[in-house]
């Protein structure tokens, strides 16, 4: 099997790996379907990596002989979504949320999935397979896009109290207004978006450093 097929053999699964622990976050498997799981960031972003997957793959099975990478530089967008995902719950959220602490291990497996595994499988599935030197160098201000628009939204459904997140009203604790106020929640959120700027920039000067190796 050469790299191509390949590559396209392990995004279908990873798709399909994605929707499943999609599905096992919101409860559908345990009898306890919650929507508003969805309108957490872990969610939606596992869903943006699902649809770019399966988008992938029906672009290299449609366009076999294409050179250019399936959405160019928007992939820099989703590979940074994704990895505020794994990276934001492993040093901010993961102290708080005890992975042992259902009995199921399919809800056990369900959180693996959103937060670990897809986030860092879409980043090597960039290294090892993607052809580099798609990225242009004003991507990584589009690629935080996604994340601060997600802020935005927060900011005003817990304002207008839109959405119960179990005894309050915003998704994160680094971004409850109740708890901690608006300077803090916008100092965190300044802090995070500085950090994962500077992680974009690493992965388009990664990018175009492999793309001209390759062309040597």
């Amino acid at each position: 099997m050469d790299k191509r097929k390949l590559g396209i053999l392990i995004e279908l699964l990873l798709a399909i790996v994605g929707i499943y622990g999609i599905l096992i976050a919101s409860g559908l498997f345990s009898g306890s379907f919650t929507p508003v799981m969805f309108s957490y960031y872990t969610i939606i972003t596992n869903i943006i990596c699902v649809v770019y997957l399966i988008g992938k793959v029906i672009y290299k099975i449609k366009y076999p002989r294409k050179k250019k990478e399936f959405l160019g530089n928007f992939r820099g967008a989703v590979i940074i979504c994704i990895l505020i995902t794994g990276l934001v719950f492993h040093f901010l959220l993961g102290k708080l949320f005890n992975m042992n602490a259902s009995n199921d291990m399919f809800v056990r497996l369900g959180n693996i999935i959103v937060h670990y595994i897809i986030p860092y499988s879409v980043l090597l599935d960039y290294l090892i397979f993607d052809k580099k030197g798609y990225f242009k160098k004003w991507g990584p201000f589009t690629w935080v896009i996604v994340p601060l628009l997600y802020f935005a939204y927060a900011l005003i459904t817990g304002y207008f109290k839109l959405i119960n997140y179990g005894g309050t009203h915003y998704p994160y604790w680094f971004i409850d207004v109740g708890q901690i106020g608006y300077a803090k929640v916008f100092m965190n959120a300044g802090i995070i978006t500085v950090i994962f700027l500077g992680i974009c920039y690493i992965l388009y000067f990664f990018d175009n450093l492999m793309s001209k190796r390759k062309s040597r």
